[in-house]
């Protein structure tokens, strides 16, 4: 199933839109999405918060540390703990409040978990390689899921939610693989799979070499001036984000940057091949979402799309959740109570195809 987002706010060929053509379902990114009932009340939160991240921040409930193989993962929490549990993993560079106005709009249904990836934010930053790697960090996440995030009132097990954007969609995907009865169901914003084949593999290695040396040699300052200029990030250059986003990413140490490139970039990954076969065997349900000016994130949203995964498009760039945080939000929520159980928390009773 495919939906469009374009940036006006107008629906399937709407007479205010004018600059797009709908089809397919499409709907537009402004923001007036045809929501459920049920879903309308977020909405209409969401349009109190603005369109940017840059107009409103919420800060958490709650903040705590959690203890991973003797390191510290700092953690945001909003909302009740007794809420289904919605966990949310952040891109390279970026810190758990990077999800803020998310995690605040979804924290009425749902108790969302922000985490620090090592080496970000408030999180341990060790030296050791090995524990920025990208099965490492799976395990972790796997362990805050088991500990903390899946364990209900009384100690009930239950199951979560897990939202990825780009590094975070990725290790989020690797939790699909898991035996473990932990995942309510995977959302994966902007995230590209590993390289293909051992020359594209190793094109990525060296590049991801390349910028752990200049993180090394030249410092954070410079290396995030120079982030900031990649294509990637020109939707938000273009509309100040860069402005907002760049406090956080010189919060960052250049050492745990550059391990961090090492042991979890893309060359880390797994490959497309294999991550679509994951997604395509796994039992819980999953959404892609992903920018129209994100040109990395077609062929993966097309490719998912063509195997019958829920995919939905938006008028944005990498990073959707920051440059249209209202309608991602109410997309959002409209696919979690779709297979969400009405007035009750998932309880993790194995399996169900």
């Amino acid at each position: 199933m495919h939906n469009h987002t374009c940036g006006c706010g107008h629906h399937e060929g709407d007479a205010g839109c004018g600059s797009h053509e709908h089809d397919h379902g499409e709907v537009c990114a402004c923001g007036a999405h045809h929501v459920s009932p049920e879903v309308e009340p977020l909405a209409s939160a969401w349009s109190m918060l603005g369109k940017t991240s840059k107009e409103q921040t919420v800060p958490p409930t709650r903040e705590f540390d959690f203890d991973w193989e003797g390191q510290k993962i700092h953690v945001y929490q909003w909302g009740k703990a007794d809420n289904i549990p919605v966990v949310l993993l952040h891109g390279f560079m970026q810190t758990g409040l990077s999800w803020s106005i998310i995690a605040a709009a979804l924290s009425g249904n749902h108790c969302a978990y922000a985490l620090d990836f090592l080496g970000h934010g408030r999180s341990s930053k060790p030296s050791n390689v090995e524990l920025y790697r990208y099965d490492a960090m799976v395990r972790m996440v796997e362990s805050f899921l088991e500990q903390v995030a899946c364990v209900g009132h009384e100690g009930a097990k239950r199951r979560a939610h897990v939202m990825g954007y780009s590094m975070g969609g990725r290790i989020a995907l690797g939790l699909a693989s898991s035996e473990k009865d932990l995942l309510y169901s995977l959302i994966l914003e902007s995230c590209n799979f590993g390289p293909e084949g051992n020359e594209q593999r190793a094109a990525a290695e060296e590049r991801n070499a390349g910028w752990a040396q200049r993180l090394r040699n030249n410092g954070i300052e410079e290396f995030v001036e120079y982030w900031e200029t990649l294509p990637l990030f020109e939707s938000q250059r273009e509309m100040g984000l860069d402005e907002e986003l760049r406090p956080e990413r010189l919060a960052n140490d250049a050492e745990s940057m550059a391990l961090c490139l090492e042991g979890a970039g893309k060359h880390a990954m797994p490959d497309a091949s294999q991550a679509f076969a994951v997604v395509a065997s796994t039992w819980v349900p999953v959404k892609y979402l992903w920018g129209y000016d994100d040109c990395g994130s077609e062929a993966v949203a097309h490719q998912l799309e063509h195997d019958g995964i829920d995919v939905t498009s938006f008028g944005t760039g990498h990073n959707v959740h920051l440059e249209a945080p209202v309608l991602y939000g109410t997309v959002v929520q409209e696919f979690l109570s779709g297979i969400e159980p009405r007035g009750a928390a998932p309880e993790g009773s194995g399996h169900q195809q």
